[in-house]
């Protein structure tokens, strides 16, 4: 990743908890449980997704029809360790990440967009 796409992300970013569901747990009653572990805290810029903005997104993107429920865009170094299905905890607010793209910047810059939605 380039160093000024790197430095822009440290300086403005928002330093986002990563959640994962862990597998397997169990409730008392042997019943299957929700539970969630961090996995890292990562800086990461936060931005509104424009809903005008849907159709150009999904054809350079090549997900035509996925990005309608997408809230946010999160931008995240490519050694990110996010993946879809976890969330976000920024500012006491929780986002599920509902797609991971790998975005090529440059030639030798490549960073991770998230599209995200409040976590219900």
């Amino acid at each position: 990743m380039s160093a000024r796409l790197s430095s822009l992300i440290d300086r403005r970013g928002e330093t986002a908890g990563i959640y994962r569901k862990s597998r397997g747990t169990v409730d008392s009653y042997g019943d299957a449980a929700e539970s969630w572990s961090l996995q890292a805290s990562e800086k990461m810029l936060l931005r509104p997704f424009c809903k005008d903005m849907v159709s150009k997104a999904e054809v350079s993107l090549g997900v035509a029809g996925k990005l309608k429920d997408v809230e946010n865009i999160a931008y995240a170094k490519s050694s990110s360790v996010a993946a879809v299905d976890d969330y976000l905890l920024i500012d006491s607010v929780k986002w599920r990440v509902l797609y991971v793209f790998t975005v090529n910047v440059s030639a030798s810059a490549r960073l991770k967009m998230l599209a995200l939605k409040r976590f219900a």
